[in-house]
């Protein structure tokens, strides 16, 4: 299969793999292009997600009642819950890239790392769905697993800042996020 017909996460991994030699650290000569390309991909997993934000949440109850008519709409918490898991969609477009390229190009000890990290995130996420689902019912899971994919989102972009050796064009977080030209 091509890289463009795979879901994004997994084209992601396997284009960071197939892109450098040695993990951890990226030869400085791909690195610039490889730095550019992974910031884009980033930037498109974000338009993606801000679009499902955007537009989700005012539409989600308009998509319920033509699918499932209005005793949906208006008896169920399903409205609002679309609408935040709309918001949770940027949230896991943007980790699947940062996390996939984590896994494509870390060594063993990184990776022990990042399993180690992920315990302490797990934590968090089991604490935060507990308290979220007494206080706020199904929507209080959906906000533990944002919380839990911005952990995860922190740790791979600790991890991409220090993969990259120089300080170039889209090392840092910002450079990745959608800005106007």
């Amino acid at each position: 299969r091509t890289l463009t017909r795979r879901p994004t996460p997994a084209s992601s991994s396997a284009w960071a793999s197939a892109s450098w030699a040695t993990p951890t650290r990226i030869l400085t000569r791909k690195g610039s292009r490889a730095r550019a390309a992974l910031a884009a991909l980033v930037r498109g997993s974000a338009l993606f997600g801000a679009v499902f934000a955007a537009f989700g949440p005012p539409y989600g109850r308009l998509l319920l009642r033509l699918l499932y008519g209005v005793r949906w709409e208006a008896a169920t918490g399903a409205p609002a819950a679309l609408g935040v898991y709309c918001v949770y969609l940027l949230f896991m477009s943007v980790n699947g890239v940062t996390e996939a390229f984590v896994h494509a190009t870390a060594d063993a000890k990184a990776m022990r790392r990042l399993n180690v990290s992920m315990l302490f995130i797990s934590a968090a996420y089991v604490a935060a769905a507990v308290a979220g689902i007494q206080r706020y019912g199904v929507l209080g899971l959906l906000f533990a697993n944002m919380l839990s994919m911005t952990l995860r989102i922190g740790y791979s972009a600790r991890f991409i800042r220090s993969a990259f050796p120089d300080k170039g064009e889209g090392a840092a977080p910002p450079r990745w996020l959608p800005a106007p030209t």
